[in-house]
């Protein structure tokens, strides 16, 4: 495995929002679209769903994708409230989206 593959592939981190304690239940997660934050969901038109050659994907199916994007933006701020934010904008370029294989992740 090259050394871009094997750093891509290092580890995968869960992106799910932790549930917050002592919501009102209107404001409680129960969505799947409200368990991830936004900008983390990938939509994909009929010609880049040709393009990527997905066949046969049935919704709730679970996918492995893998790509290559350059940074657009990097933005570092100081907080009033404290802290600092460390935001990137990255645009993919090149990607492949298959069925998973194997669950071991």
């Amino acid at each position: 495995m090259s050394d871009m593959k094997s750093k891509m592939v290092k580890k995968l981190v869960d992106l799910r929002r932790a549930k917050k304690k002592n919501m009102p239940e209107p404001m409680a997660v129960d969505s799947e679209r409200e368990r991830y934050p936004y900008g983390t969901r990938l939509s994909f038109n009929d010609e880049e769903v040709k393009k990527l050659g997905i066949k046969n994907l049935k919704a709730g199916e679970e996918v492995e994708v893998m790509g290559i994007g350059s940074v657009d933006s990097v933005n570092i701020r100081e907080e009033v409230k404290g802290g600092n934010r460390h935001d990137i904008s990255v645009q993919i370029k090149k990607m492949v989206v298959r069925p998973r294989r194997g669950k071991g992740a």
